[in-house]
């Protein structure tokens, strides 16, 4: 009886972790354009929380479960080296059209440098996601254009 009662303690415990971890709003997305490779990654604010470095980066992680951290790496489309002069911004629109516009901070914090910043989801719909990158010497940026829908 108190083997059948553990397991049963076991399971519950298992499913609860694997609905936390399917919970999660992770995803990523691929767009080449003006001769680069432009790679958007989200993650919860929480799960930024957690990866090493991040604190450092942003000073201030939010803690509203909206929040996600958008994270975007650049590559030259020919050879692949990573491009780490650029500026790079994003506008966020929602389902109701209202946009979010930031600058991303340029750092390294775990490694290879990457452009990142919080940006609020706070309801479904599709979301439209526009980075606009300005590598230096180059007058006009380069936009690639997301979208995402969230449940």
């Amino acid at each position: 009886m108190v083997v059948f009662h553990s397991a049963r303690r076991i399971l519950a415990r298992s499913i609860i972790l694997l609905a936390a971890l399917y919970s999660v709003s992770t995803w990523a997305q691929t767009e080449t354009v003006g001769g680069m490779v432009v790679r958007l990654g989200v993650v919860s604010a929480e799960h930024a929380r957690e990866a090493p470095g991040e604190l450092q980066s942003h000073l201030r992680i939010p803690k509203s479960k909206s929040m996600q951290h958008l994270m975007v790496s650049l590559f030259k489309a020919e050879g692949g080296e990573r491009i780490t002069d650029a500026k790079v911004s994003i506008a966020v629109e929602n389902p109701l059209g209202q946009i979010q516009q930031k600058e991303l901070l340029n750092a390294a914090p775990a490694g290879p440098v990457d452009y990142s910043e919080f940006f609020r989801f706070d309801m479904s719909g599709k979301y439209v996601i526009t980075v606009s990158v300005t590598r230096k010497g180059e007058p006009k940026p380069v936009e690639a254009v997301f979208t995402e829908e969230i449940q």
